[in-house]
């Protein structure tokens, strides 16, 4: 079992070509929920076998979905060791993405699911 503690919100401030874009854009808050669902959680590895889907990958994955969905910051998630396996093997190649800004302010996500511990500290 491997367990990581939900982090802070954080403050994605534009840069790069969404300034060129719009130059009045604004700072923007995003959560570790939201980017998991969209970055990690949504990736075809979790619950694909050999490029064909797995049923029993994903009511598996689907169980992971729901942690995820019932955090709240400062929570524990705790995953068995085969579903924080593959989760690690996402948050260090991701097949999904967002744009660089919020990638770059997303890094303490990355670092929490990769700072798991054995058992939820006391």
């Amino acid at each position: 079992m491997k367990c990581f503690q939900v982090p802070a919100d954080v403050t994605v401030t534009p840069w790069g070509s969404a300034l060129a874009i719009n130059p009045n854009a604004k700072p923007e808050t995003i959560s570790f929920v939201t980017y998991a669902l969209t970055v990690w959680l949504d990736d075809r590895r979790a619950y694909t076998q050999d490029q064909s889907f797995s049923l029993i990958k994903q009511r598996r994955w689907l169980a992971v979905i729901g942690k995820f969905q019932a955090a709240k910051v400062g929570d524990w998630i705790a995953l068995e060791d085969e579903d924080y396996a593959m989760l690690k093997t996402i948050v260090e190649k991701p097949a999904n993405s967002m744009p660089m800004a919020t990638t770059m302010a997303a890094i303490p996500f990355s670092d929490a699911v990769l700072a798991a511990v054995d058992k939820v500290p006391e």
